[in-house]
């Protein structure tokens, strides 16, 4: 969704610690990604943040916001990458198989259109 909606990392931060203490807490992650549009189980987003929260502490602070959701922009748009390339690669293969498809064609009617054998 940051990608999509071409959202700047540091806003999205300063934003989603809504009381100022330098740190996001599970509720204030789980409200935020929510709000962002990602469509998730609030307990799956619950998870996510447990991963995060490699302390154990039950808060992200705002630096390993910004890593986190800098590293999930770059892996996104990585993938929109690979999947472009997949999707002119099939395009492109979908243009082999047409020019195939009439030369197969071509050659059918050419031998529909000669006389058999017995049949002379």
């Amino acid at each position: 969704m940051l990608v999509k909606r071409n959202i700047k990392i540091g806003e999205v931060v300063s934003q989603w610690d809504k009381d100022g203490d330098g740190t996001v807490d599970k509720k204030e992650f789980r409200q935020r990604v929510l709000a962002l549009g990602v469509k998730a189980d609030p307990s799956e987003v619950d998870s996510l943040f447990d991963k995060l929260d490699e302390s154990g502490d039950g808060e992200l602070d705002i630096e390993e916001m910004k890593v986190t959701l800098t590293r999930l922009r770059e892996s996104c748009g990585k993938g929109n990458e690979d999947m472009e390339a997949q999707i002119s690669k099939v395009a492109k293969l979908g243009k082999v198989a047409k020019k195939a498809q009439v030369v197969a064609d071509d050659a059918m009617q050419e031998f529909n259109a000669k006389p058999l054998e017995d049949e002379r």
